[in-house]
């Protein structure tokens, strides 16, 4: 399908239901990206319920560990007044998740190729992490992607920057907005001086919605 129908299809249906559904989203990336949607890269559900929270007030937004990019495109499309970067280290999928915030003309969004924890957190209002540090409890046979045996993967990782990042949270300015879906808090609890907004399941997964409080 042409671009322009693609983007024509996402902007009818997010008017009908708030979001596009999964398979006319997709259609913008890649083959090889897309057959990975399901397993790896937020739903538009998923997307659509987040933006909702992290982008209320158009305040600046960090998705960690961003992969295709899918969560970012949705959200700046969803909110083109909030100014949306996602972080991958991962050179190819940057360079995808780039491609297409060209192609559709997205200024509000930017894309960062390198580590997250090299990035100023505080700088954000709002984080969102779809669970990317479990990649290193994985075998690249696991992770399905073509350019992953690049990937340096060690288990001891997911329990150190679990726990970087937890410091991270507890150092973000009151206010602050964090949703987690599928992971982080189910191992490592939150920080105290965050309280939780609202727990649901989305998706067959548990998405966190929190804020950062007085303590």
């Amino acid at each position: 399908m042409a671009l322009d129908l693609i983007i024509e299809s996402i902007h009818q249906e997010i008017a009908k239901r708030g979001h596009p559904t999964d398979k006319t989203f997709d259609a913008l990336f890649p083959s090889e990206i897309r057959k990975l949607s399901g397993e790896f890269w937020s739903s538009t559900a998923v997307s659509s319920k987040v933006a909702n929270f992290l982008c209320e007030g158009n305040k600046p937004i960090l998705d960690i560990g961003s992969g295709s990019g899918k969560f970012c495109l949705m959200a700046a499309i969803l909110f083109p007044e909030c100014e949306i970067v996602g972080v991958e280290h991962r050179p190819s999928l940057v360079a995808v998740s780039r491609m297409l915030r060209k192609e559709l003309q997205l200024n509000n969004l930017s894309f960062i190729c390198g580590d997250a924890f090299k990035v100023t957190w505080s700088k954000f209002h709002a984080l969102y992490f779809y669970n990317p540090f479990e990649e290193q409890t994985y075998t690249h046979e696991n992770l399905g992607y073509s350019n992953d045996a690049l990937v340096s993967l060690d288990t001891k990782n997911y329990h150190r920057f679990g726990v970087k990042t937890k410091a991270r949270l507890n150092r973000l300015k009151e206010g602050s907005k964090v949703a987690i879906y599928n992971g982080f808090h189910k191992t490592y609890t939150l920080p105290e001086s965050f309280k939780m907004i609202n727990e649901s399941v989305v998706k067959g997964s548990q998405l966190a919605l929190a804020a950062k409080i007085l303590v």
